[in-house]
């Protein structure tokens, strides 16, 4: 019973880090190969730590299965390190010969030099890895840890040894390659996902494209340039859609090749302009504007020019969320937080219910009678570039209020 648990306590204290490397991989999803590389090496210190620290007498047999694994994973300086380690930890607690051990590691080392770019270079780093840890393992059993009891005995402790050994390694590799194969499923699943949204995507522009050019063929087979009436009706309809279409085609290659070239801007003058840009709109539709813009200067990383695009257009949805039946006013609003600057956007217009609220950004979604739900998804996408988040909330027939929140560097941070 008594060798039973010390088998297990071996197997745990070998087998949890890797675990921990395991899960911690699944769950950070997109881990590069470099993090990865390191993280393994430190798994398998880890682990060599471990059974340092809490000793068992079949230790000796098991932590050997981390340098292994080290070989098999290329990793050749974790596997110098455990060597030279594996070399102090044996002379010390065994007074092992020095050289006879030395001897044995280099030949794990040379074995791997010369095998590593062969196809049989694991079953091969396997087999005299076993043979060899296998006879080391029968001179430390029989002359060092047991040697007052039964031949056999210590036989029966070595061979135990060398199936712990097996299992533990195949244990370790299988729970690595199955990390590596979730990790590549999930990889390939956001693969799918983006190729699916753009299949989406230019089937949705191309089944607008086909409504407005069914409409303008509908229009064009029934008009008569004879009679004038008709003709002057049905030509603005006409230029409508071919406008739409454009527009369409227009954002849809703004969304699909979002660039940003960041500088050092004054938010609070970029706001200003933007104020000034839309004022004279907002006046032709006798709405109020509040501008509450500080009367100083906060610099930012930005791209001014884009992130002006982000700020008229959502000053424009609100103009268009015009409610004919009250005083129409909209609120520019400016507070810092920590390290980020909160702009606010406030309109008392028509609002969106819960369901539109829902859908607003999505791509070809919109509630107006020419929209194209291409402009809010553009917007969103900006502010993403600049690490920052846009928020909207709204109230059907009350409000809508738009929150844009943009990060600030330390050193541009007012007192």
């Amino acid at each position: 019973m008594e060798t039973i648990k010390i088998i297990i306590i071996n197997s745990i204290l070998i087998l949890f880090p890797f675990f921990c490397y395991f899960f911690y991989r699944i769950y950070c999803k997109n881990i590069n190969f470099k993090n990865s590389n390191i993280f393994l090496s430190l798994t398998l210190l880890i682990s060599f730590y471990l059974n340092i620290k809490f000793s068992l007498h079949l230790s000796v047999m098991s932590f050997n299965v981390l340098l292994l694994i080290s070989y098999l994973k290329n990793k050749k300086i974790t596997a110098i390190i455990l060597s030279s380690l594996f070399i102090v930890y044996y002379t010390h607690n065994f007074n092992l010969n020095v050289f006879y051990l030395i001897m044995e590691y280099l030949i794990y080392y040379v074995l791997y030099i010369i095998t590593k770019d062969k196809f049989y270079f694991r079953s091969l780093m396997f087999s005299i890895f076993i043979i060899i840890k296998g006879i080391s393992l029968i001179y430390i059993v029989h002359n060092v840890l047991f040697n007052n009891l039964w031949w056999l005995y210590n036989v029966a402790i070595v061979i135990t040894g060398l199936i712990l050994f097996y299992f533990l390694t195949n244990i370790i590799l299988l729970i690595l390659e199955q990390g590596r194969r979730i990790v590549n499923l999930n990889n390939s699943l956001q693969e799918l996902e983006k190729e699916k949204i753009k299949k989406e995507s230019l089937f949705k522009i191309t089944h607008e494209i086909k409504n407005s050019i069914a409409v303008i063929k509908g229009y064009l087979d029934i008009i008569d340039i004879k009679n004038c009436q008709k003709f002057e009706r049905y030509l603005p309809i006409i230029k409508s859609e071919v406008n739409r279409t454009l527009t369409i085609m227009d954002d849809f290659l703004d969304c699909t090749r979002i660039k940003v070239d960041k500088d050092i801007i004054d938010i609070y003058m970029l706001l200003e302009e933007v104020v000034k840009v839309i004022s004279q709109l907002v006046n032709y539709y006798d709405i109020i504007l509040e501008a509450n813009i500080p009367d100083d200067e906060l610099f930012i990383v930005a791209d001014y020019e884009r992130l002006k695009q982000v700020m008229i257009n959502i000053l424009k949805n609100s103009i268009e969320a015009k409610d004919d039946n009250k005083i129409m006013k909209i609120q520019i609003n400016t507070k810092t937080k920590e390290n980020k600057i909160i702009v606010e956007i406030f309109d008392n217009g028509i609002g969106m219910d819960e369901k539109v609220l829902n859908n607003c950004g999505e791509m070809f979604y919109s509630t107006k009678k020419n929209g194209t739900g291409l402009g809010i998804n553009l917007s969103k996408e900006i502010i993403k570039l600049h690490q920052g988040n846009i928020k909207y909330e709204s109230m059907k027939g009350s409000y809508t209020k738009v929150s844009i929140v943009l990060p600030i560097e330390e050193k541009f941070k007012t007192a």
